[in-house]
């Protein structure tokens, strides 16, 4: 890998454990409760952080080899950053009732289903263990809509779904969102060795990289917008600020508190 590759990657690395960093503090301002889990969870993103640094630090792996490390860790890196947002708000999560089945009547379901089994067995269409099996399998899966799925066991696939079907993610943004998991998700599947990684040059990872960064943004400021910490009207005050430093009128709004701001 080009040294100048390198360091585009290395710096792009740099800029998504700042924004990771920025996100796990706005994270942990909102739920003091769920501090260990959400210390530990970022303490592993760091450590992938830092393993994706260090290989590119030591230039021993050849393109192939790192473009696979680094779809491997961007996969643990994407599910965690989303499960990091919803400890943060797992009160808001528990009350979406996600995955959760509500009126619903799990023992005369399960009886009905198992008369049904019952009448399989008779008519020979399965074995007796077989049934038995069947309706352990049932009943387990009753068991799992009892309450929504714990946050820190939910898949990368599922939290993707939870993300899209409650609106986390802006409209505009959606599309572009459910694209990149997509790739990320097929990208950590190649540590299955017959599975197909599209990710495979320099130019591949950087891409993965760059694409990445606006979802980082996105939840880092919903986190910021639910603790007060900044709003949407200031943000879009010292963004044109930016594009209009001369502007007196925008220097005295930006330089007002965010409640002053928001009102």
């Amino acid at each position: 890998m080009e040294v100048c590759c390198r360091k585009k990657l290395k710096d792009e690395l740099k800029t998504l454990l700042d924004e990771s960093n920025l996100l796990y503090e706005e994270c942990l301002a909102a739920n003091r409760e769920q501090e260990e889990i959400l210390r530990n969870a970022h303490m592993r993103l760091e450590s992938l952080f830092q393993i994706m640094s260090t290989s590119l630090d030591g230039g021993n792996l050849n393109e192939r080899a790192e473009s696979l490390l680094v779809s491997i860790c961007m996969g643990s890196i994407l599910e965690c950053v989303m499960q990091l947002f919803l400890l943060a708000y797992s009160d808001e999560y528990k009350d979406s009732s996600w995955q959760k089945w509500t009126d619903f009547k799990e023992e005369e379901t399960a009886h009905l289903i198992d008369d049904a089994l019952k009448q399989a067995v008779e008519k020979k269409a399965m074995t007796s263990r077989q049934r038995k099996s069947a309706l352990e399998e049932v009943k387990k899966f009753f068991r799992k809509k009892r309450d929504e799925p714990a946050i820190e066991s939910v898949t990368l696939s599922d939290l993707t779904s939870f993300y899209l079907s409650k609106n986390v993610i802006d409209d505009e943004e959606r599309e572009c969102f459910k694209k990149l998991v997509d790739k990320i998700r097929n990208g950590r599947n190649c540590v299955h060795v017959f599975s197909e990684n599209t990710t495979n040059s320099t130019e591949d990872v950087l891409q993965l990289l760059t694409d990445f960064e606006p979802i980082l943004f996105d939840l880092r400021k919903r986190a910021q917008y639910k603790n007060g910490t900044a709003t949407p009207c200031g943000d879009v005050v010292r963004d044109m600020l930016k594009d209009y430093p001369d502007n007196t009128c925008l220097v005295i709004v930006a330089e007002t508190d965010d409640s002053t701001i928001a009102s």
